[in-house]
């Protein structure tokens, strides 16, 4: 847990969803605001204050579930006898690392090493 904070590409993850979700929800918010100004001033504040909540509630069940199907690694379907499963199917997820001879080899041995960025 602790090379967590000393890993750059963690901060990097970090740093771009933070940045997704700022603009997603600044998003969030004008459309909002243009369907609720057709709204009586009574209504309005209820409608932004449920639109909001939604709006909230749903994009944490979607990193949720985002993170759930990073987890299944049953395969899926396969191909050319290399199994393929949801996570291999995430391009972020790939890591190539060099082997003792300097080649580069997948680090999930087994898991779908034709695809590469």
């Amino acid at each position: 847990m602790l090379r967590l904070l000393s890993d750059w590409n963690a901060w990097a993850a970090l740093a771009t969803l933070t940045a997704l979700e700022i603009v997603l929800g600044i998003d969030n918010i004008v459309f909002i605001s243009i369907l609720v100004s057709r709204c009586s001033p009574q209504q309005a504040l209820r409608a932004r204050q449920i639109g909001l909540s939604l709006a909230f509630v749903f994009r944490v069940a979607m990193l949720f579930a985002l993170t759930w199907l990073m987890k299944l690694t049953y395969p899926l379907f396969t191909v050319f006898s290399i199994g393929i499963s949801w996570r291999d199917i995430n391009p972020d997820r790939r890591r190539v690392v060099p082997d003792r001879q300097g080649d580069a080899r997948d680090s999930r041995r087994g898991r779908a090493a034709w695809i590469r960025h």
